[in-house]
């Protein structure tokens, strides 16, 4: 084989595309932000809630459950909503928000911490799902829906909620299809 063949075989097997115009990217518009667990309040375990306890009528203090979350969002100068449900159906034509337009505001980090409260008058007996969604902005509460489409981030948390401190509910009742204790 002649140098000529070799080096024509050569250069035609390292040819590659060849830009006559600078690359340009456009950034998206909007980025959705990501819900994470708050290593103090994770989510893949059960946290109990005893709804009996001091009344404020005798002097008590009114029982919340502190939910902490992390949530990341690239777009730093953008303030945040989130809405706060229980045992939230997809399938549902309307959904009741437990807690809304918590603020979640612009930060100097991709990462926000956030933190709710939910009063025990709100929650259920029974295995719950306590689930937070967030966006830039929501068109409607009651199925939540983003201003722009797809801009949501969801967190869950798992919730065993009894009625005093002698109500037993097992981790089999949670899990079990198609029943809600």
């Amino acid at each position: 084989m002649s140098r000529a063949t070799l080096a024509l075989l050569c250069g035609c097997s390292l040819m590659g595309c060849i830009l006559t115009r600078n690359p340009t990217y456009e950034s998206p518009e909007n980025t959705p932000a990501v819900v994470l667990e708050d290593p103090d309040f994770r989510m893949g375990t059960f946290h109990r809630v005893n709804l009996s306890g001091d009344s404020p009528a005798d002097g008590g203090v009114e029982m919340q459950l502190e939910v902490r979350a992390i949530v990341r969002d690239p777009d730093l100068e953008q303030p945040l909503v989130g809405l706060v449900f229980q045992d939230y159906d997809l399938d549902a034509s309307e959904n009741r928000t437990i807690t809304n337009d918590i603020a979640i505001p612009p930060s100097a980090r991709d990462t926000r911490d956030v933190r709710f409260f939910i009063d025990y008058s709100e929650l259920r007996r029974g295995c719950r799902v306590i689930e937070l969604h967030v966006s830039e902005a929501f068109v409607n509460t009651r199925n939540p829906t983003p201003r722009r489409s797809g801009d949501l981030g969801r967190g869950f948390w798992f919730v065993r909620v009894f009625e005093n401190a002698d109500d037993e509910i097992s981790l089999e009742e949670c899990v079990t299809p198609g029943r809600t204790p």
